[in-house]
Protein backbone atom coordinates (compact mmCIF):
# COMPACT_ATOMS: atom_id res chain seq x y z
CA UNK A 1 0.00 0.00 0.00
CA UNK A 2 2.78 2.54 0.74
CA UNK A 3 4.20 1.82 -2.73
CA UNK A 4 0.89 2.80 -4.35
CA UNK A 5 0.78 6.08 -2.44
CA UNK A 6 4.37 6.83 -3.45
CA UNK A 7 3.59 5.98 -7.09
CA UNK A 8 0.50 8.21 -7.04
CA UNK A 9 2.54 11.11 -5.63
CA UNK A 10 5.25 10.64 -8.27
CA UNK A 11 2.72 10.53 -11.11
CA UNK A 12 0.93 13.60 -9.78
CA UNK A 13 4.23 15.46 -9.86
CA UNK A 14 4.64 14.67 -13.57
CA UNK A 15 1.46 16.48 -14.61
CA UNK A 16 1.80 19.92 -16.12
CA UNK A 17 -0.60 21.81 -13.84
CA UNK A 18 0.78 25.29 -14.53
CA UNK A 19 -1.08 28.05 -16.30
CA UNK A 20 -0.10 29.80 -19.52
CA UNK A 21 0.60 33.19 -17.97
CA UNK A 22 2.90 31.73 -15.33
CA UNK A 23 4.77 28.82 -16.90
CA UNK A 24 4.39 28.28 -20.65
CA UNK A 25 3.91 31.58 -22.48
CA UNK A 26 7.14 31.35 -24.49
CA UNK A 27 6.41 30.47 -28.13
CA UNK A 28 8.39 27.90 -30.06
CA UNK A 29 11.72 29.19 -31.37
CA UNK A 30 10.63 29.41 -35.02
CA UNK A 31 7.37 31.16 -34.15
CA UNK A 32 7.22 34.94 -34.08
CA UNK A 33 6.54 36.86 -30.93
CA UNK A 34 4.05 39.70 -31.08
CA UNK A 35 6.91 42.20 -30.85
CA UNK A 36 8.37 40.72 -34.08
CA UNK A 37 5.22 41.35 -36.09
CA UNK A 38 3.79 39.42 -39.02
CA UNK A 39 4.33 39.55 -42.78
CA UNK A 40 2.91 42.74 -44.26
CA UNK A 41 0.71 40.94 -46.81
CA UNK A 42 -0.40 38.07 -44.58
CA UNK A 43 -4.00 37.46 -43.71
CA UNK A 44 -4.13 36.53 -40.02
CA UNK A 45 -6.11 33.64 -38.60
CA UNK A 46 -6.61 33.58 -34.85
CA UNK A 47 -6.54 30.42 -32.75
CA UNK A 48 -7.59 31.33 -29.24
CA UNK A 49 -7.74 29.16 -26.14
CA UNK A 50 -10.03 30.06 -23.26
CA UNK A 51 -9.31 29.34 -19.61
CA UNK A 52 -10.70 25.80 -20.00
CA UNK A 53 -8.63 25.09 -23.11
CA UNK A 54 -11.51 25.32 -25.61
CA UNK A 55 -10.27 26.50 -29.01
CA UNK A 56 -11.75 28.99 -31.44
CA UNK A 57 -10.75 29.68 -35.06
CA UNK A 58 -11.41 33.34 -35.87
CA UNK A 59 -14.00 33.43 -33.11
CA UNK A 60 -15.82 30.17 -33.95
CA UNK A 61 -15.47 27.17 -31.65
CA UNK A 62 -13.50 24.27 -33.19
CA UNK A 63 -12.43 20.79 -32.17
CA UNK A 64 -8.83 19.67 -32.59
CA UNK A 65 -9.92 17.70 -35.66
CA UNK A 66 -11.49 20.80 -37.24
CA UNK A 67 -8.41 22.85 -36.36
CA UNK A 68 -6.23 20.24 -38.12
CA UNK A 69 -8.45 20.43 -41.21
CA UNK A 70 -8.32 24.25 -41.32
CA UNK A 71 -4.53 24.22 -40.95
CA UNK A 72 -4.19 21.63 -43.73
CA UNK A 73 -6.45 23.71 -45.99
CA UNK A 74 -4.27 26.78 -45.33
CA UNK A 75 -1.01 25.16 -46.50
CA UNK A 76 -1.48 25.64 -50.28
CA UNK A 77 -2.73 29.24 -49.99
CA UNK A 78 -0.68 32.05 -51.50
CA UNK A 79 0.14 34.18 -49.64
CA UNK A 80 0.30 31.87 -46.66
CA UNK A 81 -2.01 32.99 -43.86
CA UNK A 82 -0.34 34.00 -40.61
CA UNK A 83 -1.59 31.95 -37.64
CA UNK A 84 -1.76 33.68 -34.28
CA UNK A 85 -2.13 31.56 -31.16
CA UNK A 86 -3.29 33.30 -28.03
CA UNK A 87 -4.33 31.85 -24.71
CA UNK A 88 -5.81 33.30 -21.57
CA UNK A 89 -3.41 33.59 -18.66
CA UNK A 90 -5.13 30.75 -16.78
CA UNK A 91 -5.27 28.27 -19.69
CA UNK A 92 -3.65 24.98 -18.59
CA UNK A 93 -0.13 24.55 -19.99
CA UNK A 94 -0.75 20.98 -21.12
CA UNK A 95 -3.54 22.23 -23.38
CA UNK A 96 -1.45 25.13 -24.74
CA UNK A 97 1.42 22.76 -25.54
CA UNK A 98 -0.92 20.27 -27.25
CA UNK A 99 -2.38 22.98 -29.51
CA UNK A 100 1.09 24.40 -30.24
CA UNK A 101 2.26 20.92 -31.24
CA UNK A 102 -0.81 20.38 -33.43
CA UNK A 103 -0.35 23.75 -35.15
CA UNK A 104 3.37 23.20 -35.61
CA UNK A 105 2.97 19.71 -37.04
CA UNK A 106 0.16 20.68 -39.44
CA UNK A 107 1.27 24.14 -40.55
CA UNK A 108 3.75 26.23 -38.57
CA UNK A 109 6.89 24.25 -39.32
CA UNK A 110 6.76 25.54 -42.92
CA UNK A 111 8.32 28.96 -42.30
CA UNK A 112 7.78 31.90 -40.03
CA UNK A 113 4.04 31.72 -40.58
CA UNK A 114 2.93 31.45 -36.96
CA UNK A 115 3.11 33.65 -33.96
CA UNK A 116 1.98 33.72 -30.40
CA UNK A 117 0.75 36.60 -28.32
CA UNK A 118 -2.29 38.43 -27.14
CA UNK A 119 -4.53 40.83 -28.96
CA UNK A 120 -5.95 41.04 -32.42
CA UNK A 121 -4.08 41.42 -35.70
CA UNK A 122 -4.04 45.23 -35.42
CA UNK A 123 -1.75 44.88 -32.40
CA UNK A 124 0.72 42.88 -34.52
CA UNK A 125 2.99 45.19 -36.50
CA UNK A 126 3.63 44.29 -40.12
CA UNK A 127 7.15 43.46 -41.17
CA UNK A 128 8.81 42.83 -44.50
CA UNK A 129 9.09 39.16 -45.34
CA UNK A 130 12.46 37.62 -44.70
CA UNK A 131 13.35 34.10 -45.68
CA UNK A 132 14.30 31.64 -42.94
CA UNK A 133 17.90 32.08 -41.70
CA UNK A 134 19.24 29.05 -43.63
CA UNK A 135 17.71 30.30 -46.90
CA UNK A 136 18.92 33.83 -46.18
CA UNK A 137 22.51 32.57 -45.78
CA UNK A 138 22.23 30.67 -49.08
CA UNK A 139 20.97 33.79 -50.88
CA UNK A 140 23.76 35.91 -49.38
CA UNK A 141 26.38 33.37 -50.52
CA UNK A 142 24.86 33.34 -54.00
CA UNK A 143 24.94 37.16 -54.15
CA UNK A 144 28.57 37.18 -52.95
CA UNK A 145 29.50 34.72 -55.71
CA UNK A 146 27.84 36.90 -58.36
CA UNK A 147 29.66 39.99 -57.09
CA UNK A 148 32.97 38.16 -57.04
CA UNK A 149 32.44 36.91 -60.60
CA UNK A 150 31.44 40.41 -61.73
CA UNK A 151 34.63 41.92 -60.38
CA UNK A 152 36.44 41.50 -63.69
CA UNK A 153 33.51 42.34 -65.94
CA UNK A 154 33.23 45.70 -67.64
CA UNK A 155 29.42 45.80 -67.36
CA UNK A 156 26.60 43.65 -65.94
CA UNK A 157 25.71 42.68 -69.51
CA UNK A 158 29.10 40.96 -69.69
CA UNK A 159 27.92 38.38 -67.12
CA UNK A 160 26.66 34.97 -68.12
CA UNK A 161 25.08 32.18 -66.11
CA UNK A 162 26.86 28.85 -66.37
CA UNK A 163 24.93 25.70 -65.51
CA UNK A 164 27.76 23.27 -64.92
CA UNK A 165 28.72 23.19 -68.60
CA UNK A 166 32.26 24.31 -67.74
CA UNK A 167 32.97 21.27 -65.56
CA UNK A 168 31.80 22.86 -62.28
CA UNK A 169 28.87 21.71 -60.19
CA UNK A 170 25.70 23.74 -60.08
CA UNK A 171 25.01 27.08 -61.68
CA UNK A 172 27.10 30.17 -61.18
CA UNK A 173 28.02 33.38 -62.97
CA UNK A 174 31.18 34.42 -64.77
CA UNK A 175 32.37 37.12 -67.15
CA UNK A 176 31.47 36.28 -70.71
CA UNK A 177 34.66 35.64 -72.69
CA UNK A 178 35.62 38.52 -74.95
CA UNK A 179 35.93 37.56 -78.60
CA UNK A 180 38.47 39.00 -81.04
CA UNK A 181 35.74 40.97 -82.75
CA UNK A 182 34.85 42.70 -79.46
CA UNK A 183 38.44 43.82 -78.82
Amino acid sequence: MPQLILLALLLAGCQDVGAYGEQCSTPLGHWRKQSEGMNHHAIPNHVRLDSHGAATWNGVGVSDSELSTYLDQSRPMDPLPFMILSAQADTPCDRVRAVRQLMDRRYCSLRWVCGEGSGDSQSWDSVVDLPPPKELRRLEQQADAVLEAADGCAAPSDMEKVDGTDGTKGSHYRCRPITREQR
